[in-house]
């Protein structure tokens, strides 16, 4: 049996790590932002999710892996059937108009983080992404440098990197604690290629792109940058009312 401040610190922590990306409900007071583009979500689709499966309580946990934004899922349609192009085919419009396309995704991405498009490698996801600078940068650097310095609690994909560069004959320290990073832009950081192929991503990442993901990807970070006001509001009130509910429940 939990006790009550059990409880509320139990309700609190779940609140505050998943609530962020629960089904936005118009009934919140959030007058003073604007409301997400196109999306409307019933109170009954919020608070239970019903499927061939049946009906099974809300999944707070969005960490791991969450629902598609419908309005992503549009955007990738299209590129399913109408523009189905490759972006790497220089020659025909097919090509052309699909590349665009990638590129204006690009573009989207490198915004969240203020980034030039230029800077930014498309890959299969994390964990391609962790490899690529974990294994790309040392190996570049390895006739100075040496020693790389990470944490006892990064993702698996961090250490089991970390840990092929140390039988590389890498010196790798694990700190216990949190830190931060300072990667420096002027000289710029350099790296060799994990992939190799048809040299597409500045001949940082071979292999052609698919351009569904990729349109999604940037449509994902283009929405999250215009409703960022908006999930801020229903993410402060929504833990408001939950914790309100936990101290009247108790």
């Amino acid at each position: 049996m939990f006790s009550k401040l059990a409880k509320r610190s139990l309700v609190s922590q779940m609140a505050r790590s998943a609530l962020r990306l629960a089904p936005r409900m118009r009934t919140l007071a959030t007058a003073t932002v604007t409301p997400p583009e196109g999306l409307a979500i019933s109170l009954k689709s919020a608070t239970r999710d019903d499927s061939k499966f049946g009906t099974r309580p809300i999944y707070l946990d969005v960490q791991a892996t969450t629902q598609t934004d419908p309005r992503v899922l549009d955007k990738m349609l299209q590129f399913y059937t109408g523009l189905y192009g490759n972006p790497h085919s220089s020659t025909h419009s097919y090509g052309w108009e699909t590349e665009k396309e990638v590129e204006l995704a690009r573009v989207h991405i490198a915004d969240v983080i203020k980034a030039d498009p230029k800077e930014i490698i498309l890959t299969s996801g994390a964990t391609e992404s962790n490899n690529m600078a974990i294994k790309g940068v040392p190996r570049f650097y390895k006739k100075t440098k040496k020693h790389i310095i990470t944490t006892q609690t990064e993702h698996k994909c961090v250490l089991d990197s970390a840990r092929h560069m140390q039988d590389e004959g890498f010196d790798v320290t694990y700190l216990p604690g949190i830190g931060a990073c300072y990667v420096r832009r002027r000289p710029r950081v350099r790296l060799d290629p994990i992939i190799t192929g048809g040299g597409q991503e500045r001949g940082l990442r071979s292999g052609t792109l698919a351009p569904p993901l990729v349109a999604g990807f940037g449509e994902a970070a283009r929405l999250m940058k215009v409703e960022h006001n908006y999930d801020q509001a229903h993410i402060q009130e929504t833990f408001r009312e939950v914790e309100e509910w936990v101290v009247v429940d108790s």
